[in-house]
């Protein structure tokens, strides 16, 4: 019996998905969001 979860369970790869989303938002826009909220949204 195979106990692991799909990828698309995983925290991390929601982590991800946002982080990308992110820096594709501020290349596109140039708006720039301090590191500090970046890892509090990240947590």
């Amino acid at each position: 019996m195979d106990d692991s979860k799909k990828f698309w369970q995983l925290k991390t790869f929601w982590v991800n998905i946002l982080s990308a989303i992110g820096i594709v938002v501020q290349t596109k826009t140039g708006f720039i969001v301090d590191p500090a909220a970046q890892a509090i949204g990240l947590t």
